[in-house]
């Protein structure tokens, strides 16, 4: 099995001479995200200043009744379920590089996981997989950060079957990821843990997570391909 460092090592070899065209599709992508979130939330009265957050302006909202306060928090979710969506653009693209040596135009890359070979897919099977994930928080915190880890390829299977042609189910590919993951949940979990130096950066200087995302994805595409290796 891929050691933490063999995976970076691997994704930098992957990036190297990219860096420009990944980080240009990551801001695409994110510029893309906040937009749709902006215009999405303004629509529905949930206000959106930037960089400072929420104003809350129509009145179904607030008054912080009940049915105002679930409202408000199913239409977040779903702003947030749909730009997650959008963020697999940059793992597509990333894909298509790796697997096919194929660098898609910085747009059609940005916009990858809205094409319609990956966009129904996406959006069912990563709906059915954090309702999962979700049931699983509900019963305890701890059941619910392993069926994360579980489920953490999910995304990386369907990207690579629609990639190839082929039609996955969506309980398929994560049935596929949770026994892919089976005995390996724990080294993902270290080798997520390996990169709390450079969240934490982006985190503090934003623009830093235009890079960073895309080399934390690079890596955990090798740490795919190696379970897929293991597993054959």
């Amino acid at each position: 099995m891929i050691k933490s460092a063999q995976a970076k090592k691997l994704a930098l070899n992957l990036l190297s001479g990219n860096w420009g065209w990944v980080i240009l599709i990551s801001l695409v992508t994110t510029l893309f995200a906040t937009v749709f979130t902006f215009l999405t939330l303004s629509a529905t009265g949930l206000g959106f200043l930037l960089p400072f957050g929420f104003q809350v302006y129509n009145p179904i909202f607030t008054g912080f009744t009940v049915v105002g306060t679930i409202l408000m928090f199913i239409i977040c979710l779903l702003v947030n379920w749909l730009v997650s969506i959008l963020g697999n653009s940059i793992l597509i693209s990333l894909f298509k590089l790796d697997q096919y040596d194929e660098k898609l135009p910085v747009v059609n890359g940005a916009l990858s996981s809205l094409d319609g070979d990956y966009f129904i897919p996406l959006l069912l099977t990563t709906l059915i997989k954090h309702i999962y994930i979700t049931l699983w928080y509900i019963l305890l915190v701890i059941p619910g950060i392993i069926k994360s880890y579980a489920y953490s390829m999910t995304e990386f299977i369907v990207i690579d079957e629609r990639s190839k042609g082929n039609q996955i189910g969506y309980n398929e590919a994560i049935s596929r990821s949770r026994i892919l993951m089976r005995g390996h949940k724990w080294q993902l979990f270290l080798f997520d843990l390996s990169f709390i130096g450079w969240f934490i950066l982006a985190g503090i200087f934003g623009i830093l997570d235009l890079g960073v995302r895309p080399y934390f994805l690079a890596s955990r595409l090798q740490f795919y391909k190696s379970l897929l290796e293991q597993a054959d």
